[in-house]
C-alpha cells in the first residue's frame, strides 16, 4: 500500500529486521519482534514518521514492541505470503484495519481494528478476526479508490474451480460488499499481488505464473489479463516502479523487468538481477 506522506517510513520485517527511512536513506534499526520470512506490515505517523505499530498478520505490536491488548492470535500464518496488511480508516486518523490471511488456500481472510486513542496512545485491538472469506489464496493488497479517500482491499481465490478476485470497498461506512471478478485463471495459492501506484494495473505472481490485469480504481473491476509467464524460475514476488512504467517479478534466483509502455510488454522482459530472492 502506497502513501503520500510518512506512513511507510519505518519497516519491521523478517527475523527482527528493521529500517528507518526518515532521514531519506535507510538506517538499520533493532528491537522489532517480527519473526517470519513472509508477510508483515508496519505503519508510522503520517506527520512525524514515528512508528505506530506493526504486525505479521498474527500478532500486533505497539511502538514499544509490546503486544497490544487483544493483539495476538489473528488469522495470519508464518507461511502466508501477504499474511497481514494495514489500512487507515477513511476520515479517522486514529483507527486502522489489520487485514490478515492464512496459508496455502485453506485459511480465512479476516480483519481486526486498532484504536490508537487507547492504552495511553499505544493502541488496542478493539475488534478481532471478523471473517470475510475462507479457503483463499495467500494474497491481499490495498489501493486507494479513484476518489483518493477510500480504499480497495483485494484478495483472490484461484483454485478449486473458484477463480475469482475480490475487491472490498473500505469507506467511512466500514468494510463493504465485495466486487467479485471472475477471472477464470488458476494463478496459484502463494506469491504476491500488487496494484500499481496509479491504480490502473494489478500484477499477480505464483508458481511460475505471472498475470498482469487492468484495474479500475473507481469500480473495483479487474479485466484484460495478460499472461507474462515466460520468465525462468519466477514464483513469488512482484512490484511496480513508482512512475508506473515498469513491473518487476522475482523468484528465488532472478529478478526481471517488463516495460509497461512497450508495444509488446511480454517481449520487453529483461533480467535486472541474479540475486533475486522473492522470499
Amino acid at each position: 500500500l502506497a502513501f503520500s506522506q510518512k506512513e511507510v517510513n519505518i519497516w519491521h520485517y523478517g527475523y527482527g529486521g528493521g529500517l528507518d527511512f526518515n532521514s531519506g536513506s535507510p538506517v538499520p534499526i533493532s528491537g522489532g519482534k517480527v519473526n517470519t520470512q513472509e508477510g508483515c506490515a508496519s505503519i508510522a505517523d503520517k506527520n512525524s514518521g514515528q512508528l505506530l505499530f506493526y504486525t505479521d498478520g498474527i500478532t500486533v505490536w505497539d511502538r514499544t514492541h509490546t503486544t497490544m491488548p487483544n493483539g495476538s492470535g489473528l488469522t495470519g500464518d508464518p507461511s502466508s505470503t501477504q499474511s497481514g496488511i494495514i489500512v487507515p480508516f477513511p476520515n479517522d486518523n486514529t483507527k486502522f484495519y489489520v487485514f490478515s490471511v492464512g496459508a496455502a488456500g485453506t485459511g480465512k481472510f479476516a480483519y481486526s481494528i486498532v484504536d490508537m486513542t487507547l492504552n495511553g496512545g499505544k493502541g488496542n485491538v478493539t475488534t478481532k478476526d471478523q471473517q470475510l472469506l475462507q479457503n483463499i489464496d495467500e494474497k491481499i493488497i490495498a489501493a486507494k479508490q479513484a476518489n483518493n479517500k477510500d480504499y480497495w482491499v483485494l484478495t483472490s481465490c484461484t483454485h478449486n474451480g473458484n477463480e475469482k478476485i475480490y475487491a472490498y470497498p473500505i469507506t467511512s461506512a466500514g468494510v463493504g460488499t465485495p466486487v467479485i471478478n471472475n477471472i477464470g485463471l488458476k494463478v496459484g495459492w502463494y506469491g504476491y499481488m500488487k496494484v500499481s501506484p496509479d491504480g490502473t494495473k494489478l500484477s499477480i505472481v505464483s508458481n511460475s505464473k505471472h498475470y498482469l490485469f487492468d484495474f479500475d480504481a473507481a469500480t473495483g473491476k479487474v479485466s484484460n489479463p495478460l499472461d507474462l509467464s515466460d520468465a525462468p524460475n519466477i514464483s513469488y514476488g512482484t512490484e511496480f516502479s513508482p512512475d508506473n512504467t515498469k513491473v518487476y517479478v522475482t523468484g528465488l534466483i532472478s529478478m526481471y523487468q517488463y516495460d509497461l509502455c512497450a508495444t509488446d510488454i511480454k517481449a520487453s522482459r529483461v533480467k535486472v538481477s541474479d540475486i533475486g530472492g522473492g522470499m
